[in-house]
């Protein structure tokens, strides 16, 4: 692992695996939305479940706009840093 250029194909190569998890990952998540409406609307589960299957969607939803908030004001300060050079 001392060998630069070892460690740099080693990096790589466990970067290249992370990010293909990270698609694999990101592919289902319209699946696990769908499993999550699907808890919540049976009737036949136990209230427990389906008040924690709206819960997830609820938190989930304020994540995803806290993020693109987040991101909008990122990129905000970015062209502001830039403008300013």
């Amino acid at each position: 692992m001392r060998e630069p250029s070892f460690q740099k194909a080693y990096l790589a190569a466990r970067r290249q695996v992370v990010e293909t998890t990270i698609a694999k990952v990101q592919r289902m998540t319209g699946e696990a939305a769908d499993t999550l409406r699907e808890v919540m609307l049976c009737e036949s589960n136990p209230a427990s479940s389906r008040v924690q299957a709206a819960k997830t969607i609820i938190e989930m939803a304020i994540q995803g706009v806290e993020v693109s908030e987040i991101l909008t004001r990122l990129d905000m300060l970015e062209t502001a840093l830039l403008n300013q050079r």
